[in-house]
C-alpha cells in the first residue's frame, strides 16, 4: 500500500528525526499539564503542510484516512489524531 520509492518515504528512511525531541525537550515538562503529541510527530504534521500545500484542517482530515500521512508521521490506525 506504500510505495518504497514515494519522496516521504524516503525523507522517513534517511532524516534522523529524533533531533526534533532533543531541540524541544526544555519546553514539555513531564510533571505539568496533560499529554502531547511526540513533538517528532507534531513536526511532522507541520512537515506535511509544507510539502503537500495544506492547511491545518487538510492534514487532520488526511490523518483521519490516508495510509501514507499516517505511516510518515508514524501515527497508528489504532490512534486518534484530532
Amino acid at each position: 500500500m506504500i510505495p518504497e520509492d514515494h519522496p516521504l518515504v524516503l525523507i522517513k528512511k534517511h532524516v534522523d528525526f529524533p533531533f526534533v525531541k532533543e531541540e524541544t525537550a526544555r519546553y514539555y515538562h513531564p510533571g505539568l499539564g496533560r499529554p502531547s503529541f511526540p513533538p517528532e510527530v507534531l513536526f511532522k504534521v507541520l512537515f506535511l503542510e509544507v510539502w503537500a500545500n495544506l492547511s491545518d484542517i487538510q492534514v487532520c482530515r488526511e490523518l483521519r484516512y490516508n495510509v501514507l500521512y499516517r505511516y510518515f508521521c508514524g501515527v497508528g490506525w489504532d490512534e486518534s489524531c484530532s
